[in-house]
């Protein structure tokens, strides 16, 4: 994704590039909170050079197929 500061970027706002695009269709944006606060004890800082690995990650059909 292209936001290490806030993973998942404006998914929340309605936003509809392509990383927002995969967090509507799937389980990412729920793994990407696990991240945060199990493992980075609430704050969210990705080095620029970093990557989560998420395993299991359900794509779902997508609600508006425009989408």
């Amino acid at each position: 994704f292209a936001d290490d500061r806030m993973p998942g970027g404006l998914f929340l706002c309605g936003a509809s590039t392509q990383e927002e695009t995969i967090c509507y269709n799937s389980n990412t944006y729920r793994a990407l909170l696990d991240f945060k606060y199990q493992r980075f004890d609430g704050g969210f800082m990705i080095l620029e050079f970093g990557c989560l690995y998420i395993k299991n990650v359900k794509f779902y059909q997508p609600v508006n197929p425009n989408v």
